[in-house]
């Protein structure tokens, strides 16, 4: 109510837009939700039981279809928060390929950070700030191609960096 008051109508834009912080907040404040739920709930426990063996976990008893459900609409509530912020916060406007290839690197950065919410977070955080130096060295009058591929290449030089990791220490 304070801040409709005094931003009027761009109150919305100030606290969920590219200009607030509640999204950024409340985004980490999700991912400690998320590790608290897979790692010190039962569901939690449910849920990567059923992804490493379903047929063990049907074995115990438990339902793995019903499991796979409740964990996809886990997983689609949390993507829909990421796609209502890049429609209404970011761009403020529905455009087709407005995500531009940032479900690879949303990829990259789980397989960087081995399927823990924490870790993805951090590979998260190293491929935004990629892109943050992305946009701030098109301003500067950079080639836009060389410039835009920048999160990419980090992405994939990141993968690639974790994959010879994984292989040293398996070698080992």
């Amino acid at each position: 109510i304070l801040g409709w008051s005094y931003y009027g109508e761009r109150c919305c834009e100030y606290l969920f837009g590219a200009k607030g912080m509640l999204p950024y907040k409340l985004a980490f404040i999700l991912v400690i939700v998320v590790w608290f739920l897979m790692y010190r709930m039962p569901l939690g426990l449910r849920i990567r039981a059923v992804g490493e063996n379903s047929s063990a976990a049907r074995s115990v008893g438990e339902n793995p279809t019903k499991v796979k459900l409740i964990a996809l609409g886990l997983s689609g509530l949390f993507a829909s928060l990421g796609g209502m912020y890049l429609s209404m916060g970011n761009m403020q406007v529905f455009i087709v390929n407005m995500t531009a290839g940032r479900g690879f690197i949303g990829v990259a950065a789980d397989a960087m950070g081995r399927g823990n919410p924490i870790g993805a977070m951090i590979a998260s955080l190293l491929f935004g700030s990629a892109n943050a130096v992305a946009n701030v060295l098109q301003i500067n009058s950079f080639s836009s191609d060389v410039v835009m591929a920048i999160p990419y290449v980090v992405s994939i030089a990141g993968i690639i960096i974790y994959s010879a990791h994984e292989q040293q220490v398996k070698e080992k």
